[in-house]
């Protein structure tokens, strides 16, 4: 990520662990939610097509989210704004993800 984005892994990691906490693969999060939590300013462009198109991408500086196992969806709106995304597990996360459901399963049957 950008620089000005330095909070970028430790958020995705905590997002990540919310996902498993949650025992769910996918969560969809506001862009104001994104935003609080990376302490950025909506005016630096965080709400645009744009700049969600390249953190999908994951190319050059915006691969964070993608080095840290998700995947980005999102529906702009008509003029280009983005006002929520979606986050899924990648499929090796997704993997671990599972064994660790079937494992938790495997504990609460054997109680």
């Amino acid at each position: 990520m950008p620089r000005r984005y330095k909070g970028w892994k430790n958020w995705t990691i905590a997002l990540r662990k919310r996902m498993y906490q949650d025992r769910c693969p996918e969560t969809t999060v506001s862009i104001d939610e994104v935003a609080e939590g990376l302490g950025a300013d909506l005016a630096d462009g965080i709400g645009s097509k744009r700049f969600w198109d390249a953190c999908r991408d994951g190319k050059g500086n915006f691969d964070t989210i993608a080095k840290q196992g998700l995947l980005i969806d999102f529906e702009p709106k008509a003029d280009g704004s983005v006002k929520k995304v979606t986050f899924r597990l990648n499929p090796t996360w997704l993997n671990h993800f599972q064994r660790v459901q079937e494992r938790e399963l495997s504990k609460a049957v054997l109680s």
